[in-house]
């Protein structure tokens, strides 16, 4: 299966749905926080209390997710609301990008480039490391004011 974390923001409202282990982090006033909580069996482990969030990083499973789009004819999403503001960055990441490049290093990029070049190198970064699996990076960034989509009409019963 494949895990999928989005992003919808309307106003000063944030909601992400998520399922597996790709993230979704908010960077607000230099803090980056993650927002989406990976749905694998090392995630249950620490929020037990049975491991550490440190010992998670280098545990043997910790690339065993428990939800993804596919691996079962039902899918079972997670959802959380928060607040946007004005000049919030969001980064969507894949598991290639997180388990290459630190926490604290990605925010470094996220404060010190702009948007377009932080992206390109957070994937240069988490592939100088050896990222064995793919790495999806999309920042979002509040900046800018926003500017409505054009309406589409489409039928979806339509072949």
């Amino acid at each position: 299966g494949s895990t999928v974390v989005t992003l919808g923001i309307k106003e000063n409202v944030g909601v992400c749905l998520w399922a597996g282990d790709s993230r979704l982090y908010r960077l607000r006033n230099e803090e980056l926080i993650q927002l989406s909580r990976d749905h694998s069996q090392v995630e249950e482990l620490v929020q037990q209390g049975f491991i550490t969030a440190e010992a998670a990083q280098s545990h043997p499973d910790s690339n065993i997710i428990t939800r993804a789009i596919g691996a079962n004819a039902e899918l079972f999403i997670d959802i959380n609301v928060f607040s946007s503001q004005m000049g919030d960055t969001f980064l969507l990441c894949s598991d290639g990008l997180y388990n290459m490049v630190k926490t604290e290093e990605i925010r470094q990029i996220l404060l010190q480039l702009p948007i377009n070049e932080a992206v390109l190198a957070l994937i240069q970064k988490a592939l100088e490391r050896g990222a064995n699996d793919n790495v999806s990076v999309i920042l979002v960034n509040g900046e800018l004011d926003a500017v409505a989509a054009p309406q589409l009409d489409f039928d979806v019963n339509s072949e």
